[in-house]
């Protein structure tokens, strides 16, 4: 005789997620393992194939919500495919999930300027080097951070006004070489 089950109602579900359990909890082994599938999206982004990695990367959000190298790979895929309005969202719920990790702020702002969104690309910059510089591992990260953030106050200044020629100065200019 096959097994029943009762269905979980969705209030019950939604409390047990509120709680900080997860589905992996509730389903147990009846999935692939987790390390099982975050390590073969995680070998298929190396290799480039950010679209055969992005579905085993949202899958394990919805299996574990509370994993940010989950949100990480997924938010890196949908980075590395263009899709940097959607890369912001999975970025976004890793910086919730650990606020002191600088590189998903560092991933937001690059995100943001390929966006055109300078002053939120300047926050996120201004959080990677805040969280990153303590860090003796991540000094090249906050490098980065700090030489991209230079740069856009650079970009933002106004370029200084260079003297208008006539052809009267340029030709004084030229008599006098």
């Amino acid at each position: 005789m096959p097994a029943t089950h009762n269905p979980i109602e969705p209030e019950e579900l939604l409390a047990y997620l509120i709680s900080g359990q997860t589905l992996e909890a509730l389903v147990g082994d009846k999935l692939p393992s987790p390390r099982a599938l975050y390590a073969a999206a995680y070998d298929l982004y190396n290799e480039g194939k950010f679209e055969e990695a992005l579905p085993i990367f949202l899958h394990l959000i919805i299996v574990n919500h509370v994993d940010k190298r989950y949100y990480d790979g997924a938010g890196s895929c949908l980075q590395k495919l263009g899709r940097f309005k959607d890369a912001l969202t999975y970025h976004g719920v890793s910086t919730l999930l650990d606020l002191t990790d600088p590189l998903p702020a560092m991933r937001s702002a690059e995100c943001n300027l390929a966006l055109g969104n300078r002053e939120l690309a300047r926050e996120n910059l201004e959080h990677a080097i805040r969280h990153a510089r303590p860090n003796k591992k991540l000094q090249p990260l906050a490098d980065r951070a700090e030489a991209m953030l230079e740069f856009l106050r650079q970009a933002s200044e106004p370029a200084a006004p260079t003297p208008k020629t006539t052809g009267a100065t340029q030709l004084a200019s030229s008599l006098k070489e």
